[in-house]
C-alpha cells in the first residue's frame, strides 16, 4: 500500500513498522553471537572443562548483552521521538494561532473589547466632568480631583 508524500503516518503504523525492525536486528544478533559460539569456540562438543552450565551462562550473557544494545537503541529512539514531536507541536500550535489571529471571530471579539473600554473611559470621563462641574455647589478639592483622575486613567489602561 503506497501512501502520499503529504500524508502522516500514524503512531500505531510507525510503533508496527519500527518494532518489526527492532525485532528482526535482535534475531540476527542472536544468530551472530550462537554461530560464534558453536563455530570458533567450538561448543557444540564441549571439552572437559566445559559442561551445558557454561553454555547457558554463555547464551544468557548474549541475552544480556543484545537486551543492552536494545535499550540503548530505544533510548536514541525516544529522544529522536521527543524532538520530532516537540517541532511537530510547537508548528502546528504556531498555524492555529495564526488562523485564530486572522480569523473573522478574533477581530469581532477585539472590536467588541475595544467598543467595552472605550464606552467605559468615556463614562469615566462623563462622571468626572459632573464631580468637577461648576454648576455643582460642593466642588471637590484638588486631592480629590486627582484621585478622580487617577482611577479613570487607571481603567483606561487595565
Amino acid at each position: 500500500m503506497k501512501k502520499m508524500p503529504l500524508e502522516e503516518e500514524s503512531m500505531a503504523d510507525l510503533a508496527s513498522k519500527w518494532g518489526l525492525r527492532l525485532l528482526i536486528v535482535t534475531n540476527i544478533m542472536m544468530f551472530c553471537g550462537l554461530c560464534y559460539q558453536y563455530g570458533i569456540r567450538d561448543i557444540v562438543h564441549p571439552t572437559e572443562g566445559w559442561n551445558w552450565t557454561d553454555f547457558i551462562t554463555i547464551l544468557l550473557a548474549i541475552v544480556t548483552i543484545v537486551i543492552a544494545a536494545l535499550g540503548t537503541l530505544i533510548a536514541v529512539a525516544a529522544l529522536w521521538g521527543l524532538q520530532t514531536l516537540r517541532k511537530g507541536a510547537s508548528e502546528i500550535s504556531r498555524k492555529k494561532v495564526d488562523g485564530y489571529l486572522q480569523s473573522a471571530d478574533m477581530e469581532r471579539k477585539l472590536r467588541a473589547l475595544v467598543e467595552e473600554q472605550y464606552k467605559n473611559y468615556v463614562d469615566s470621563l462623563a462622571v468626572a466632568r459632573a464631580l468637577t462641574s461648576p454648576e455643582r455647589g460642593d466642588r471637590p478639592n484638588a486631592e480629590q480631583g486627582q484621585r478622580i483622575v487617577g482611577d479613570v486613567e487607571r481603567d483606561w489602561r487595565d
